[in-house]
């Protein structure tokens, strides 16, 4: 994206040239919360629905997760996205796990979760 067409002052907004000289393009639909240091969103299997979201979160340090907190994010969530895309659950977790490159491998948890499922499905089917 080079701008938006004679509009300089949104293009300034939304393009920042850093000190090392790349420019990032900012979209501002990140949800700013001190105490979440990342967090990684998947789509977990769901037996009545084909699947929900499920949130994981890595805490700020000193941080604790409690349910208290869950509420507090959820809440804020609600007001910024639509509902079909709010979590139904979130899991607070010490690290997650990591690409080669450093991203978060969000596969290998989709993976975790499905196979959790499947786990819980067959338990249910048992009993």
């Amino acid at each position: 994206m080079l701008g938006y067409l004679d509009n300089p002052e949104e293009t300034a907004k939304t393009l920042k040239t850093l000190a090392d000289g790349r420019t990032w393009l900012y979209t501002g639909d990140l949800d700013a919360n001190p105490e979440v240091a990342y967090s990684c969103v998947i789509g977990v299997k769901d037996p009545r629905r084909m699947q929900r979201v499920r949130a994981y979160v890595v805490l700020a340090d000193g941080v604790e997760g409690t349910e208290e907190l869950k509420m507090e994010l959820l809440g804020r969530l609600k007001k910024q996205l639509a509902a079909y895309a709010i979590p139904k659950e979130i899991i607070f977790r010490d690290t997650l796990p990591r690409t080669l490159v450093g991203k978060v491998a969000f596969r290998q948890l989709e993976d975790e979760a499905n196979q959790e499922a499947e786990e819980q499905t067959d338990q249910k089917r048992e009993g």
